[in-house]
C-alpha cells in the first residue's frame, strides 16, 4: 500500500493489499495516536490525521500492514422499493432489455455497500448484478431528486438520501428514511448488503416516513 498526502489533515491509502472496507477497519483498531477516522472508498480509503507525526506514525504502521479480523459484523439490510414511483423506469427497462419482472428478480440479489459519499448517508452499492450495468449518467442532471429514490449507473446502484440534485437513472423508490443526520443516524454502512424487495404504490405510502 502507498500513502499519499492530499494536504494538512488528509492523506490517501492507494494500492490496496486488501478490501478498503478491512483496511479502513484495521487502520481504526490500531488506534494510531492522532489518526482521526479511515473511510474506505471503491478502491482507496481517505484518513483524517491531526498532525505531521501522525502522519509518520501511520505510514510506519501501514508499512507493517497485517489483517485480523473487521472490527464491525456487516448486516444485510432489506429495503423496500415502489418501481411505479421511478420516473426513468420504462427507459431503464428498453435500454437493458428486461422485463419488470427479471429487473425485482436482479434488484433482490444482495450488492454490497462499497462507501458512503456525495450526501450524508448516500450509499454507493455495487458491483450490481450484470443484467442490471450499463446505463450512462443523464446528460442534463435533475434539479431534485426526491429523498428514497433509487437509482442506477454503470456498475453501481444507489439510495438518495435525501433531496438533492442527481443524475442517476431513478427506477424506483424506498419510503424508508435511510439517514437523519440530526439525529446522527446512519444505519447503512460500508461493508453492509443491500437486497431490495418490491412494493406497491399502497403500501409505499403506508410506510412513508418509517425509519431503516
Amino acid at each position: 500500500m502507498t500513502v499519499e498526502r492530499q494536504g494538512e489533515n488528509v492523506c490517501i491509502l492507494r494500492d490496496l493489499s486488501a478490501d478498503p472496507v478491512l483496511v479502513a477497519a484495521w487502520i481504526e483498531s490500531e488506534e494510531i495516536a492522532g489518526v482521526v477516522e479511515a473511510y474506505p472508498a471503491v478502491e482507496t480509503v481517505g484518513v483524517w490525521i491531526e498532525s505531521e507525526s501522525a502522519f509518520n506514525r501511520l505510514v510506519e504502521r501501514v508499512a507493517a500492514f497485517r489483517l485480523g479480523e473487521s472490527s464491525r459484523e456487516a448486516r444485510t439490510h432489506s429495503i423496500p422499493v415502489c418501481l411505479d414511483l421511478g420516473p426513468d423506469l420504462e427507459r431503464v427497462l428498453v435500454e437493458l432489455a428486461l422485463s419488470r419482472e427479471a429487473l425485482a428478480e436482479a434488484l433482490a440479489v444482495p450488492v454490497r455497500c462499497q462507501m458512503l459519499g456525495f450526501s450524508p448517508g448516500f450509499p454507493y452499492l455495487g458491483p450490481i448484478p450484470e443484467p442490471l450495468r450499463g446505463l450512462m449518467r443523464l446528460k442534463t442532471p435533475r434539479v431534485r431528486v426526491e429523498p428514497g429514490s433509487v437509482g442506477l449507473v454503470g456498475d453501481q446502484a444507489c439510495i438518495y438520501p435525501s433531496a438533492t440534485p442527481g443524475g442517476w437513472n431513478l427506477i424506483g423508490r424506498t419510503p424508508l428514511v435511510i439517514a437523519n443526520p440530526s439525529e446522527d443516524r446512519f444505519p447503512i454502512h460500508p461493508g453492509d448488503w443491500i437486497a431490495f424487495r418490491i412494493i406497491s404504490e399502497e403500501v409505499f405510502h403506508q410506510m412513508v416516513g418509517e425509519p431503516l
